[in-house]
C-alpha cells in the first residue's frame, strides 16, 4: 500500500454543511462522496480516492438515515495531506442515538480483530435476517480506517482517519 503515500506537497481540505435533510430528493451520500473522490483522484492514487468514496458514502448515509428530524443537518470535512486522510461527518443526533453509536464503536474498538468481528456480524445478520451494523466495521476491517466519535449535546461527529504511510 505504499503507493498511497505520495512524496508531494498537495493538501486538500473540503467542507460541506447541508441543512434540512428532510428535503433530500436524491442519493446525498453519493452526491457528496463522488466529487470528493474525484478531486482526491486528481492528486493521489485511485486506491485512495476509492477509500474517500467509501468513507464519505458510509458516514453520510448513516447520518441521513438516522436524522432525528426533517430539519436535521449533516456536515462533512475532509483533510488530506501526504501523511494522513481525515474525514469527519457530523450530524444532529439524540442522546439515545449517540448511546447506540457509542456502544457500536466500543464494540469495534474492543474486538481483537476487526476482520473477525465483521465475519461474526455478517453471520449474525444472515442468521437473524437483520440488516445494518456493518458499515463502520467495514471501514475499520477492510479499509483500515481508525475510528472515533464525539458528541456535543445534539451533534454526533464520527471521525475516520487513515495514515498513508505504513499501511499493510
Amino acid at each position: 500500500m505504499s503507493e498511497l503515500k505520495q512524496s508531494h506537497d498537495t493538501e486538500l481540505t473540503l467542507q460541506w454543511r447541508i441543512t434540512h435533510l428532510g428535503n433530500v430528493m436524491g442519493d446525498l451520500s453519493s452526491l457528496v462522496a463522488k466529487p470528493a473522490a474525484e478531486l482526491v483522484g486528481a492528486f493521489y492514487p485511485p486506491r485512495l480516492a476509492k477509500r474517500v468514496n467509501s468513507v464519505i458514502t458510509e458516514l453520510v448515509n448513516n447520518a441521513v438515515e438516522n436524522a432525528p428530524t426533517a430539519e436535521a443537518s449533516v456536515g462533512v470535512e475532509l483533510h488530506l495531506d501526504a501523511e494522513r486522510l481525515h474525514v469527519t461527518v457530523s450530524s444532529d443526533c439524540t442522546p439515545e442515538q449517540f448511546r447506540v453509536v457509542k456502544e457500536h464503536v466500543e464494540r469495534i474498538h474492543s474486538a481483537s480483530s476487526a476482520i473477525d468481528l465483521l465475519r461474526q456480524t455478517l453471520a449474525e445478520r444472515r442468521r437473524t435476517k437483520l440488516s445494518g451494523g456493518i458499515g463502520l466495521i467495514r471501514l475499520v476491517a477492510e479499509n483500515k480506517f481508525h475510528l472515533d466519535i464525539s458528541y456535543d449535546s445534539t451533534v454526533l461527529a464520527v471521525h475516520c482517519w487513515l495514515e498513508l504511510g505504513g499501511l499493510s
